[in-house]
């Protein structure tokens, strides 16, 4: 059961650090789950500029980011933004492939306080799919297109391809407008060179991401980033939220050509453009029309959606479930369980005797939508090592899950979810457990109590016909009693109970126990 949403409004805040900026914005969520701004800073800081050249991020540039941080504190602090899950501070490409990120977070958290999470490709994605949701609800003439996304940052190119208002495919890929240019300086070629020479760095990768993404016909393209939002703004018009700019091709290629023919300080002065933005901006712009060109389109639809539009979103999903996600995320797991040749009327029986056992079970354990989510994954998931062998299927299970490709669901996420189905039979977790022992302690229980649920849900799985529907469950005391309409013989249920019982009361206490409803509890 979801939590009631507040309320009153929640001021929060997202902190994201890039390749060349930190960024902060603060925001109110409303009851209605809507999100009004507050205010939104930046400052510049070279992280990426030191990544891609040498591999690590020098001390200079980390004590610019404390003293950047420290400064970003105290208007969180003005604001009365302190409580850990109001704040959400994430770093990207530039501390991820960093050699010595843990020392630079730990040295962040030190110094002001603040937690900032690396999050992965699958998360970017996800907030990404999040920020650009609303225009989707209302683009109703793209629901029948391929709409292909991209985002070129200074690091990496987001790349999701959302059909029929669902991502069926994302990816990320090493090719950044500050990566590219850090990359052909460290060549040490003439000036005039440049040009050509990133656009075939360029357009390897392209070809790369033209060989991967599975379309069905040619895609309606839409560019995120500030950069595509820059160009807009010179040779359209500044996109509006909703209202997405159309660029064409022609007239960006032009622009690009101006750029890459200019200098850095010409760029700046023309333009009042920051110095970082000005040297990255003619490479980004070179990646986005060669990405047109490679799909065959001569027009580029420009949003105004940021990834921190999306953690917002995000912030705003733990008071309002957000099931559209949910769903995305439960139907791609369904269709890999069919992939793996897994039994649709069992799994889908097990998921759904899930879903009763949280209800019931949600105050007794404090279950979260969360933790119902990576139980309704896990559900539909657990027997899909039975394509590889019967033998220790549960085993493979795991490994297929942490391995497989699921839109949004992070490396740890995937992680919990392998693990839970890990244990829907034979032994319990141990530390020993390769995988169990690299959880925090909040989530050892956390992976206990839904594996618990899971075996009590595949026991009750047997040839009898028993229908999920009839089941009624309901804890009272030092029980979980549960009760089917059905009048049928349930002594396989019961002996299959015996077998997985015990792992579920060792964790939470309780005894299950299976009967027929008798005629006076019949409504």
């Amino acid at each position: 059961m979801s939590p009631a949403a507040p309320q009153t409004p929640r001021v929060v805040a997202v902190l994201d650090m890039g390749t060349s900026a930190v960024r902060l914005e603060i925001a109110e969520i409303e009851p209605g789950g809507g999100i009004r701004r507050l205010e939104a800073l930046h400052q510049t800081v070279g992280l990426g500029k030191d990544t891609f050249t040498t591999g690590r991020i020098r001390r200079q540039t980390t004590e610019q980011c404390v003293a950047v941080l420290r400064s970003f504190r105290h208007v969180l602090e003005a604001y009365h933004i302190t409580a850990p899950e109001n704040i959400r501070a994430v770093a990207s490409s530039a501390v991820r492939e960093a050699v010595n990120k843990d020392a630079f977070l730990d040295r962040l958290t030190i110094a002001t306080g603040l937690d900032v999470q690396v999050i992965d490709e699958a998360e970017t994605n996800r907030a990404l799919y999040f920020s650009i949701n609303p225009l989707l609800q209302t683009q109703s003439a793209w629901a029948d297109e391929d709409l292909l996304v991209f985002e070129v940052g200074g690091g990496s190119t987001e790349v999701p391809l959302v059909r029929n208002r669902r991502v069926i495919f994302a990816q990320t890929y090493r090719l950044g407008s500050l990566r590219v240019r850090e990359m052909l300086e460290d060549f040490h070629a003439p000036a005039a060179r440049l040009p050509r020479l990133m656009h075939h760095q360029i357009e390897r990768v392209i070809a790369q991401i033209h060989r991967s993404v599975p379309l069905i016909g040619r895609p309606r393209l839409l560019a995120l980033g500030g950069d595509a939002r820059f160009a807009a703004a010179q040779l359209e018009r500044v996109p509006q939220p909703l209202k997405p700019a159309a660029l064409k091709l022609a007239a960006l290629d032009g622009l690009t050509q101006r750029l890459l023919g200019a200098s850095v300080d010409e760029i700046v002065r023309t333009y009042q453009m920051a110095y970082p933005d000005a040297e990255t901006i003619g490479p980004a712009l070179m990646t986005y029309g060669l990405l047109a060109r490679a799909f065959q389109c001569d027009v580029l639809h420009v949003c105004d959606a940021t990834l921190r539009d999306g953690l917002l979103a995000e912030l705003a999903a733990r008071d309002l479930d957000i099931q559209d996600y949910a769903q995305q995320l439960l139907a791609a797991a369904g269709e890999l369980a069919l992939k793996y040749g897994c039994d649709e009327r069992h799994f889908r029986f097990v998921e759904a005797v899930c879903v009763l056992l949280c209800r019931a079970l949600a105050n007794e354990l404090r279950l979260t939508p969360r933790d119902h989510l990576l139980l309704r994954l896990a559900a539909l998931l657990h027997d899909a090592g039975l394509f590889v062998s019967n033998r220790a299927h549960h085993k493979h299970s795991m490994y297929l899950i942490m391995n497989c490709d699921l839109f949004g669901l992070s490396a740890r996420e995937k992680l919990l979810v392998a693990l839970i189905a890990r244990y829907h039979r034979k032994a319990a977790p141990r530390t020993a457990h390769e995988g169990f022992n690299r959880l925090s302690r909040a989530e050892r229980i956390q992976v206990s109590q839904l594996a618990a649920i899971l075996r009590v849900a595949d026991a009750l799985e047997r040839d009898d016909g028993l229908q999920p529907e009839s089941l009624a469950a309901e804890v009272t005391e030092d029980r979980l009693v549960l009760t089917t309409s059905q009048q049928i013989d349930l002594s396989l249920e019961r002996l299959a109970l015996q077998a997985k019982a015990p792992f579920f009361r060792q964790i939470t206490g309780l005894d299950v126990v299976l009967r027929l409803r008798r005629a006076e509890e019949i409504p």
